[in-house]
């Protein structure tokens, strides 16, 4: 299955960011002292997919400073996540959020706040709940994002309902408004290795009577099969589905 770099390459395709914006981000960043008591704030660039600024937060959650990562792969920082949270997040949550993007203006999508709450490993090799929050701030001019700004924060206590979920608000100076608000239970909408074998053959043309003889399974749960994968995929017909397996990189 693809990893989360080469996903979000996939989907981005950003201009390169000027460094004298990223310079000024940086800057403001700082200056907004998101990094007070246990925060670790960040910005990424995904142009390059390389972390321009990590805060020394990160010292405390993972036992290494910020700047350890800074030249390390963006597969260090995801790594991080408990790995059900990350097929979560690369299944499900980014393609919520590029078909919300998708249907926004430009100006719009600097208004918005991501809001995750997912695990993370801690110094002591434990898994604890954090809040991240989420920013847009350069958008090219084919409105890809370049620099996207967050803060992770450790939460003290774990959420009432212990499953990742997501928030993304529309901010105006009416006040906020949200957009979009999903809990994925127990990782309901990620694929089995079996779901994503049977999606491979469809995308590769296959019909349920072919899939079920080279599986050594009936039609019927093939086509069961294909039903749940429909569902947890969020999508109304073959078509679609086998247009995001693509676009998603499932297969």
């Amino acid at each position: 299955m693809i990893n989360l770099s080469d996903f979000l390459a996939s989907q981005s395709m950003a201009l390169p960011v000027e460094s004298k914006k990223i310079e000024y981000h940086i800057t403001k960043w700082k200056a907004q002292q998101w990094e007070s008591g246990l925060a670790a704030s960040w910005i990424l660039n995904l142009s390059n997919f390389s972390f321009e600024y990590l805060s020394d937060g990160f010292t405390f959650m993972t036992g290494r400073s910020g700047n350890d990562y800074l030249n390390a792969d963006f597969e260090c920082i995801y790594a991080l996540l408990h790995p059900n949270d990350q097929k979560t997040l690369s299944q499900c949550f980014l393609q919520d959020v590029i078909k919300i993007r998708e249907g926004h203006l430009r100006e719009d999508i600097y208004k918005f706040t991501i809001q995750m709450s997912c695990r993370i490993i801690g110094a002591d090799g434990k898994y604890y709940w954090a809040q991240h929050e989420i920013q847009y701030l350069e958008i090219d001019r084919n409105n890809q994002p370049q620099l996207i700004a967050g803060r992770t924060t450790p939460l003290t206590m774990p959420p009432q309902k212990p499953c990742l979920s997501t928030r993304i608000i529309h901010r105006t100076s009416n006040g906020q408004t949200d957009l979009f608000y999903k809990i994925y239970p127990n990782n309901e909408c990620v694929l089995s290795e079996r779901e994503i074998e049977i999606l491979t053959l469809i995308v590769g043309g296959n019909s349920n009577k072919n899939i079920a003889e080279k599986l050594f399974l009936s039609p019927h749960t093939i086509n069961n099969h294909r039903q749940n994968i429909m569902k947890k995929m969020s999508v109304e017909n073959s078509n679609e589905m086998i247009r995001n397996a693509v676009e998603l990189g499932l297969v």
